[in-house]
């Protein structure tokens, strides 16, 4: 045994060896006679800036590549040599596999291949006359490629004509032609009329054309008149349903929904071995004008399933109408599995010029009910702990497609105390109870009606919960109620607005230890860890749209938050008390506003490169019944998600230089931060990241006694923190585990020069950072 592990040891051993030998080595001793390593790759179009092409635009239709470089160095390329020289066994093998990289050979074959698919993405854009030329020196057994890019002159659209056999269709096309992408003037662009073609058929099949599609319409372009002047004429056919041997032909025809059947527990494995026999087992029955499949399994009421529902017997088809459905009945969150036919019938003079469709809704819903328990290892920051939740979840639980959540949780975690010294045992718990009710209704004091729910599909949620936690310092208990709503953007399904218009949160505070109460000095910082009553009203909106393949996303989430406007004017004619305070059963209630904005920007360089940009903004404002922010609404900064180079809640505000022996959060009104990442794939599940963070906390509020701690805008960059480090992230699939390094770079706390580097201790201020998850 210990010597298996010993031979293992030196073969790791040796296999890394080898590689640095090999980086020192050239990358090309394995190339034949007559091979070249490709070694750069450029593109250069002088002309371009006089266009709206970018030189990176060709990228993606360049065939070859250089060797993957991890931080500008060609490793894998030198572990697949250091794997393929010597004598080979299992470890080398094993590693060249997975993290070794076969030189990319010059084939000149790829290279003119690349210049002609440039030249087609040229000439999609309009440019007939471009010129890609390839140009490629040899060096000590390498390749350096570049592609000279000249576009020409840029085709514009000189006449656009529209023809078609069938008339009657031609004309709304025609009629729509205000509306079109497609103008006289504008310069020729493949992905236009692309996008035009897309843009008819939907027309029409939001018109009852039930069986047109792209297909069915044609361009033609003629550049023959025009010559290299620039000029471009394009016919638009659109073709009719079939062409007959005689000239004749048939039209295209429109449809309108005769029938609408919807099965709420459609068992699509049932379905297949019954065949026809499968619905005859259902008993429909009637709601509104369609016929429904319930059964005893699972059942639900018919006006939920209509109040989604976009398919209305008696009217036109419309495609948009389908996805309107499938939108709506999956933000249910109820069916895994919703599907949407149609069946054609004969011709029926009832409906006139409209040929009759049968629409079948088939829903296939989750399991009810489900259980759920939990457990997992926390790390918060470099505190470790333990926690468990058991988690119970009813998806139709009042038959209206009402969720209900619930959860019970406890947890143990291991914390620096107030005077900074660490306990090996558990020195914390925590115990809580969570309930959820989301309701797809929107309660008072909107009315559910139908055009509102059609626009913004509504839902309402019903928040209660109780949290216990106990640490060496002090115990706290947070008691707290919510009415919510969710409304979907009407016209943008990337955009969400949230509403809390009632949060009543009730903390008490006790057991502070003497020596955390010895720590305070402050007694603004004192009031933010006495017993509070929070009534707060808030608003949300977010727009994401990281869920597209663009290279480019955004996420943007903003929040404005009130406490305490409600209280103060029903309690304004009561008392103070003796403090000056109005209190409600003895305890005061706070009074403040709060705003933030999150903005994070996702851009992908490449398959294997990402850079992340994030910015974050929050104030908070106490006033009237409040000299400061409740503690659990209160902003820090440091930590895995935030400036790594500092612990969580180590870092401000501003220039204060917190002491564990004075005081042990360090938390503020007003927050900025700003985050850059750059994440790139490693091999295997291995990513990595190199990072710049910077920002910081202050205090709002000019009672607040700690040193340099008030936010200045002349003068607060001086007090702006900045960390830089790299991270390792193991991409599970399921979940991935992150460990970042942080390095202060900027400590605004240090005296004097606060540029780290210069400081004798620097080797102080480095932090490691756990988490799961990306930090943003």
């Amino acid at each position: 045994m210990k010597t298996t592990s010993k031979i293992q040891f030196f073969n790791v051993w040796a296999f890394f060896s080898a590689i640095f030998f090999a980086a020192g080595c050239t990358t090309t001793k394995n190339l034949q006679e007559g091979e070249y390593l490709v070694r750069s790759i450029s593109v250069e179009c002088p002309t371009c800036k006089e266009t709206n092409i970018k030189p990176e635009n060709f990228n993606s239709y360049i065939k070859q590549r250089t060797n993957r470089k991890l931080l500008g160095v060609p490793v894998y390329l030198y572990v697949y040599n250091a794997g393929t020289s010597g004598k080979s066994n299992k470890i080398k093998r094993r590693m060249t596999e997975k993290m070794g990289e076969e030189p990319v050979i010059y084939s000149s074959r790829q290279t003119s291949l690349s210049a002609e698919q440039m030249r087609l993405y040229m000439k999609n854009l309009g440019y007939y006359h471009s010129i890609v030329d390839t140009i490629v020196t040899y060096e000590n057994k390498k390749a350096h490629i570049k592609y000279a890019v000249n576009p020409g002159i840029k085709y514009v659209v000189d006449t656009i004509n529209y023809t078609g056999l069938d008339t009657i269709l031609l004309e709304v096309v025609l009629l729509d032609t205000i509306n079109s992408k497609l103008k006289s003037g504008m310069a020729f662009d493949v992905t236009v009329l692309n996008s035009e073609r897309t843009q008819i058929a939907r027309r029409l099949q939001n018109l009852g054309y039930y069986k047109f599609n792209q297909s069915f319409i044609h361009y033609y372009v003629d550049t023959t008149l025009t010559g290299v002047t620039g000029g471009i004429n394009i016919t638009v056919e659109v073709k009719p349903f079939e062409q007959l041997p005689d000239g004749k032909f048939k039209p295209h025809q429109r449809y309108i929904i005769d029938q609408l059947h919807i099965f709420t527990n459609y068992d699509v494995k049932q379905a297949i071995i019954d065949k026809e026999n499968y619905v005859s087992k259902f008993v429909p029955s009637n709601y509104r004008d369609a016929l429904y499949y319930n059964d005893e399994f699972f059942n639900i009421k018919p006006n939920i399933i209509w109040e989604q529902n976009y398919l209305f017997p008696s009217t036109i088809y419309s495609t948009e109408n389908v996805e309107r459905t499938y939108k709506h009945l999956f933000a249910l969150k109820t069916f895994k599995h919703v599907t949407v036919d149609f069946v054609e019938k004969p011709y029926d003079p009832y409906f006139g010029p409209y040929l009759p469709l049968d629409a079948n809704i088939r829903l296939t819903p989750f399991k009810t009910q489900s259980y759920m328990l939990e457990a997992e290892g926390t790390n918060t920051s470099g505190n470790l702990g333990i926690a468990g939740n058991l988690k119970y979840r009813h998806k139709n639980i009042f038959r209206g497609a009402e969720i209900l959540d619930l959860k019970l949780k406890a947890a143990l975690e291991r914390q620096i105390d107030v005077i900074g010294n660490e306990n090996p045992a558990f020195n914390t718990s925590e115990y809580g109870f969570e309930s959820m009710l989301t309701l797809p209704v929107f309660l008072f004091p909107i009315k559910n009606t139908g055009s509102f729910k059609k626009a913004y599909n509504p839902k309402s949620t019903l928040k209660a919960g109780i949290n216990y936690r106990q640490r060496t310092d002090y115990s706290r208990i947070i008691g707290n109620f919510s009415i919510g709503y969710l409304l979907f953007g009407k016209n943008n399904p990337n955009l969400f607005y949230f509403f809390n218009p009632i949060e009543i949160n009730l903390i008490k505070v006790s057991n502070l230890s003497e020596t955390f109460l010895a720590t305070i000095q402050d007694p603004v910082i004192l009031s933010s860890y006495e017993n509070r009553i929070l009534s707060v009203s808030n608003i949300q909106i977010a727009f994401n749209n990281r869920t597209s393949n663009k290279p480019r996303t955004y996420s943007i989430n903003w929040t404005a938050e009130s406490a305490g406007n409600l209280l103060s004017s029903y309690f304004s004619l009561q008392k103070n008390n003796s403090i000056g305070v109005k209190e409600i059963f003895n305890v005061p209630f706070a009074q403040y506003v709060k705003t933030d904005l999150d903005f994070r920007k996702h851009s992908r360089l490449s398959k294997r490169n990402t850079m992340v940009y994030r910015f974050f903004a929050g104030v908070a404002v106490p006033y009237g019944n409040s000299v400061a922010i409740p503690f659990i609404k209160k902003y820090y900064s440091g930590g895995a998600n935030s400036l790594r180079a500092w612990r969580v809640r180590n870092l401000g505000p501003g220039s204060f230089a917190g002491d564990d022996n004075l005081y042990p959060n360090q938390t503020g009104d007003m927050k900025l931060e700003l985050n850059i990442e750059y994440r790139f794939k490693i091999f295997g599940m291995f990513e990595g990241a190199a990072f710049i963070d910077a920002g910081n906390i202050w205090s709002v509020t000019k009672s607040d006694s700690r040193d340099g701690s008030l936010f200045d805008i002349s003068t607060f960059y001086k007090t702006t923190a900045v960390g830089y480090g790299l991270g390792l992230r193991l991409d599970f699939d399921f979940f991935i585990f992150r460990t970042d390094v942080g390095i202060k770079l900027i400590d605004p706390a240090l005296v004097g020069n606060t540029f780290v580097p210069s400081n004798p201790n620097a080797t102080e201020y480095v932090a490691f950072n756990f988490g799961i998850g990306y930090p943003f």
